[in-house]
């Protein structure tokens, strides 16, 4: 009939999630906060990425333990952190040795870990925010995990359009 609406498809899939956390990577400028999460968003590696003026906004989905966690605009008052050294490809102009960043992990009870990663060749960098993740959701009330169980991880992303190999 003229004037009616079609009716709602339901409610999207991607707004449906057990646990909502956002990250933030904070770091000096050409370390690779940009080419980090592209390459855990996407799986491509940028060259040439030029500098991020501003904020960029990206959201990813995962699915751990059969749970879905999502990054999204909302935040916890709580901090955790992780501290990721990224360019590890480039270990000849390393300026923080990795035991320096593991220490520095040990002494403060809120960050998670110290984890080397390379956007360039991917090493370390799913393993880098699912351990995050992992972590975030175990914080907050999430299932206990066991060692069989730690396969059961899928991801999923999808761009917002608004302006475990680690040393543990």
């Amino acid at each position: 009939m003229p004037g009616l609406a079609a009716p709602s498809p339901g409610p999207d899939p991607e707004e449906n999630y057990d646990f909502l956390f956002k990250l933030v990577l904070i770091g000096d400028a050409s370390v690779g906060k940009t080419c980090l999460v592209q390459r855990f968003k996407t799986g491509a590696f940028a060259e040439r990425q030029g500098s991020t003026i501003g904020v960029d906004f990206t959201m990813k989905s995962l699915e751990i333990q059969g749970k879905r966690v999502k990054n999204g605009p909302q935040c916890d008052v709580s901090l955790s952190g992780q501290i990721a050294r990224n360019k590890s490809d480039l270990s000849d102009l390393r300026e923080v040795q990795l035991e320096e960043a593991q220490g520095l992990a040990e002494h403060y009870e809120n960050i998670i870990c110290a984890i080397e990663t390379s956007a360039k060749d991917s090493s370390n960098v799913e393993e880098a925010f699912v351990k995050m993740a992992t972590e975030l959701m175990l914080r907050h009330g999430g299932p206990m995990f066991s060692e069989k169980n730690t396969d059961s991880i899928k991801l999923d992303s999808k761009d917002v359009v608004e302006g475990w190999g680690c040393g543990c």
